[in-house]
């Protein structure tokens, strides 16, 4: 842990209390408050109340980080609905699109969610259940220099696992050599949209059924692979709609393969399709 954390008062209001406690970390810090700053104002971003050298004070969300939200629906389950759950996925999509809205040549990229389990720490739930981004120290900046976007890397160490998009890892037979390892940009939040969509949804026959209609959206979002992998989990777990069979399944999908559009340029026609769900 780079700072401690707590819960303070200030003029009769919760707020959360961060301290710097690892200097080594300062920049990072720093970060943290540039991005706070330029977010100020935004609903889906933690509210930047105050700061002074090392300590930021801000909002303080009484629900805690969005990895406890499983936990929370079965605790309560009057509360859990089909609705809340697809709202969420709703709400991350729309962060992402806030931080890669490209202005004064910057977009933005969440570089410390190499996992699952991680990614839900830095996000949190509001009183009427919306994620909020908190977590902002290791955001990282795509600019444009020189008539171009220069891309970023996440770190020095070799990135890896499943969750981690393919431009993120080291594919040379070498050891891995950062100086050598290419850059990529706010692409590699997009690859994560389906795990995160669909650690909300759940597992339930409504979930099932939902994450079939938003095939065609995740498709635009993950590579071949990963959706054949994303694919034969919901059959080999009973995910067919009631009242079709695997054959009428198979014969109702188009060739995967017309189906799968290059990664670049998402945001213009992914992105969009599903903010829109929304309004229906």
């Amino acid at each position: 842990m780079n700072r401690a954390v707590y819960l303070a008062r200030w003029e009769d209001f919760d707020v959360a209390y961060s301290e710097l406690t690892s200097p080594q970390y300062r920049e990072d810090f720093q970060q943290g408050l540039k991005i706070l700053q330029h977010f100020h104002g935004s609903q889906r971003i933690a509210q930047l109340i105050g700061f002074c050298d090392d300590i930021l004070i801000t909002e303080y969300y009484t629900l805690g980080e969005s990895a406890n939200f499983q936990n929370m629906v079965r605790a309560s389950p009057e509360i859990d609905n089909i609705s809340l759950r697809l709202q969420l996925c709703v709400d991350y999509v729309e962060i992402l699109s806030d931080l890669h809205s490209s202005l004064d040549e910057v977009m933005y990229v969440m570089c410390d969610t190499n996992n699952l389990d991680k990614l839900l720490t830095q996000y949190l739930l509001s009183e009427d259940m919306h994620l909020v981004l908190n977590d902002v120290d290791s955001v990282a900046e795509v600019t444009f220099v020189g008539g171009e976007w220069r891309g970023i890397k996440c770190g020095k160490r070799e990135l890896e696992g499943e969750f981690v998009a393919p431009e993120q890892k080291w594919t040379d037979a070498t050891e891995f050599n950062d100086t050598e390892m290419q850059t990529y940009d706010e692409k590699t939040d997009i690859w994560k949209v389906p795990d995160v969509c669909n650690c909300f949804l759940g597992s339930g026959p409504e979930a099932t059924r939902l994450q079939f209609k938003l095939l065609d959206i995740h498709m635009a979002f993950i590579g071949m692979i990963r959706l054949a992998q994303h694919y034969h989990w919901i059959i080999e777990n009973g995910g067919f709609e009631p009242w079709k069979s695997e054959e009428e399944h198979s014969l109702a999908a188009p060739p995967i393969e017309q189906r799968i559009p290059t990664r670049h340029g998402l945001e213009g026609s992914s992105i969009s399709l599903y903010l829109s769900m929304r309004k229906k």
